[in-house]
């Protein structure tokens, strides 16, 4: 069996086979999984919508404020 972890935090420990690649989960992982997923996902759209927010800033002095 190999380990590693899951997505950047790795806050599961996925276990895998080497030989046949089959990817165990244990009790609750793959709930834990999902959860950090959406997590992931929830800062992902708030970083892009700071991002917008402070585009909207810049660009407003320099072409005007788009009323559309």
């Amino acid at each position: 069996m190999s380990h590693g972890g899951y997505l950047e935090q790795r806050f599961v420990r996925i276990d895998r086979c080497v030989p046949c690649m089959v990817l165990f989960a244990d009790d609750g992982e793959l709930e834990a999984m999902a959860e950090q997923r959406a997590r992931g996902q929830l800062q992902l759209a708030a970083r892009a919508h700071e991002k917008e927010s402070v585009m909207e800033v810049i660009r407003w002095p320099l072409w005007g404020r788009d009323t559309s």
